[in-house]
């Protein structure tokens, strides 16, 4: 994969110090640069063209002799928020520098989490030393992991200038056997620093060119403190790449722009937007991203109006009446029961009671109903290479997610293999299913089987789509005011979702049919972004995937959209 800029996701610690330095005029902050907890930019380097005291220097060094082009900048490039990693097959360490005097090792732990997904610190036990004290420049050692290891963190630990003691292990390394003066993590929370009176940073992490399954670590070996160029010890590692992407995040930006994904980028984890502005369509979505939904002219052709996503004539005119059960109001079709209705923001009416827009709803395989509509998890998701996005039940049992995964490494349980990086039931490793169906126990199973799609929808082909069939097009089901603040119509028939203009443009009665195709959000509307979520061994899902987040948004809800 290409590897993206990255600069949002770096972070500026210790804001103070940087507010005091630029009142004093003492420094500029470069942009995306990281800041040490008391103060300066990292990793501080001298004018020099050699290794010492110069990050940058030990890092392209590496870089050419790998192949890259050794055009790496370590203070624009460093990183603090990618502190745990997923190993490929196999790691090779390397030792690029070291430019103290202490006798450092350095070596990997599995990291140990609870049901819950938090972490423990790692015992002595735990730690793997695989490049040691004595370990000169240049010395290079590979590592099969176990293939059961799952997440992994590194350390780094000496006892000042004598090597710490530790007990031999060919296979995964040695083990410390004491505590040693002098011991940082990965994962930063698990450090400590006596009297420095913050958590100083002592490692910063660069992603390779050369190679993107492979990062740089620099660490500072000194408990309080030390001289900030990060080349104490600075170790290569190939055959790893970013743990704890694929989930949804909050992007800066409003309507689609302000949804994304977790993906890692210049080493470390990003939220990435999954769509960009574009003119506005009737969709029910804020597709130019300027905190309106459905706004403007030519949405719909004349004498039809945007309706919750989808173009129809208004009912009461001409031949289009509405259901039996419903009542037109402001030329919307809703139900009589929720007429009168007027639910708070983030909730809708339904059968005349304010309820969660998903409460019901069972949506298709490999789908999460979110804000009332069923999207695909894996939508969006750009995995590394050697990764591909799978289903996954969250740890709640409550919530499925995309997660990037491989089994190339870890291997699969018995009764599985490993096919295309995904693990797939030896019955169905074989199995070739179609579109909207996925392999259980060597058949092909629908993927719309027991689902229950939102109000006014059918599943088709694994998705959820407008209901063509129905005389409102799936509209005007008194959902008013979803994701709102509560200042749509009273009569909660659309929640500022209704736009009476438009003298342009096509009507299908399809909620999504943007391109007048009659399939709503079909896939030539709607480019795939290459996940793994249905046939086994395929990079794409096999379905049309749906825009994620931001549906059903009304347009004041949008305006009040929390920036970040």
């Amino acid at each position: 994969m290409t590897i993206g800029d990255g600069r949002t996701a770096r972070i500026g610690c210790a804001l103070r110090g940087w507010l005091l330095g630029a009142a004093l005029g003492s420094f500029a902050l470069p942009a995306g640069a990281v800041m040490q907890t008391n103060g300066p930019v990292i990793p501080a380097e001298v004018n020099s063209t050699t290794c010492e005291s110069h990050a940058s220097v030990c890092i392209n060094d590496n870089e050419v002799d790998e192949g890259g082009a050794g055009d790496i900048d370590a203070v624009m490039t460093a990183t603090i928020s990618q502190e745990t990693f997923s190993p490929l097959c196999q790691l090779t360490f390397k030792v690029v520098a070291r430019g103290a005097s202490y006798q450092n090792t350095f070596g990997w732990y599995a990291v140990k989490r609870d049901d819950q997904g938090v972490a423990s610190a790692p015992q002595l036990s735990d730690l793997h030393v695989f490049l040691g004290c004595g370990d000169a420049i240049g010395v290079e050692k590979t590592l099969s992991l176990p293939k059961d290891v799952g997440e992994i963190g590194f350390f780094l630990a000496n006892d000042g200038n004598s090597c710490v003691p530790t007990q031999d292990d060919p296979v995964l390394g040695g083990i410390l056997t004491e505590q040693p003066t002098n011991l940082f993590f990965s994962q930063r929370e698990f450090n400590s620093d006596s009297g420095s009176g913050d958590n100083l940073i002592h490692l910063l992490v660069w992603q390779s060119r050369a190679n993107p399954n492979a990062f740089y670590f620099g660490w500072e070996d000194l408990k309080g403190g030390g001289d900030n160029d990060f080349e104490d010890l600075m170790t290569y590692v190939t055959g790893i790449q970013c743990a704890g992407g694929g989930e949804p995040c909050q992007a800066e930006g409003e309507g689609v722009c302000g949804d994304g994904i977790m993906q890692c980028r210049d080493g470390a984890l990003a939220c990435v937007p999954t769509q960009t502005p574009s003119p506005e369509k009737c969709n029910g979505l804020d597709d130019d991203c300027n905190g309106k939904t459905d706004e403007g002219d030519g949405l719909c052709k004349q004498g039809e109006i945007c309706v919750k996503g989808h173009c129809e004539p208004p009912c009461g005119t001409g031949e289009f009446r509405c259901d039996s059960g419903e009542v037109c109001v402001q030329g919307v079709c809703i139900e009589e029961s929720c007429a009168t209705k007027q639910c708070a923001a983030g909730s809708v009416c339904r059968d005349g009671k304010c309820v969660a827009p998903c409460d019901g709803v069972v949506c298709p395989y490999g789908a999460q109903c979110r804000r009332g509509l069923c999207v695909d998890v894996c939508e969006g998701i750009e995995c590394d290479a050697g990764f591909v996005c799978d289903v996954r039940q969250s740890s709640d049992q409550e919530t499925v997610v995309g997660v990037c995964t491989s089994c190339d490494c870890r291997g699969c349980g018995d009764g599985s293999s490993c096919v295309g990086h995904l693990c797939v039931e030896d019955a169905c490793k074989d199995k070739t299913c179609g579109d909207g169906t996925h392999c259980v126990a060597g058949d092909c199973v629908d993927d719309c089987a027991d689902a229950k799609c939102p109000h006014g929808q059918t599943c088709e082909f694994g998705r959820c789509v407008g209901d063509v069939t129905s005389g409102s097009g799936g509209a005007g089901n008194g959902d008013g005011d979803e994701g709102g603040d509560g200042s749509g119509a009273k009569d909660g028939s659309a929640g500022g979702l209704i736009n009476p203009g438009g003298s342009l443009g096509g009507s299908s009665g399809a909620k999504g049919d943007t391109d007048n195709s009659g399939v709503a959000d079909d896939k030539n509307h709607i480019e795939a972004k290459g996940c793994s979520c249905g046939v086994p061994g395929e990079n794409g899902s096999g379905r049309a995937p749906l825009v994620l987040l931001g549906l059903l948004l009304g347009a004041a809800g949008l305006r009040s959209r929390r920036k970040r």
